[in-house]
């Protein structure tokens, strides 16, 4: 049971961090001139689109980082169940931010 959780939960981020990194490039200020003429060619200093951004380019290596924990617990067998819950409560707390969505399980809370 906490496998097809764990699972469902990863492919709901892997999800969510491609809408994010999809839509982290449409954030701008309204003085941005980004914001008054999609150029990609215009600079932009806005912080809302730096901030998603460093977002985009963190956050799927974290979620790397768990899965290799888990694919690893899952190949040696279940040695220390705290390795799996850590992973369990790490994801949770990585999906929080999109608890509106409607994919979203209540068991996914922190």
């Amino acid at each position: 049971m906490v496998d097809v959780s764990l699972d469902e939960l990863v492919d709901f981020l892997h999800a969510r961090l491609d809408e994010d990194a999809h839509d982290a490039h449409l954030f701008h200020e309204l003085a941005c001139p980004r914001s008054v003429a999609p150029d990609p060619s215009a600079t932009c200093a806005c912080p809302c689109p730096a901030s998603l951004l460093a977002a985009v380019c963190v956050n799927p290596g974290i979620l790397r980082w768990y899965e290799q924990r888990l694919e690893r617990e899952r190949q040696c067998g279940l040695v220390w169940q705290l390795e799996l819950i850590l992973v369990f409560a790490g994801l949770k707390a990585m999906a929080l931010p999109y608890e509106l969505h409607p994919a979203w399980r209540d068991g996914w809370y922190p």
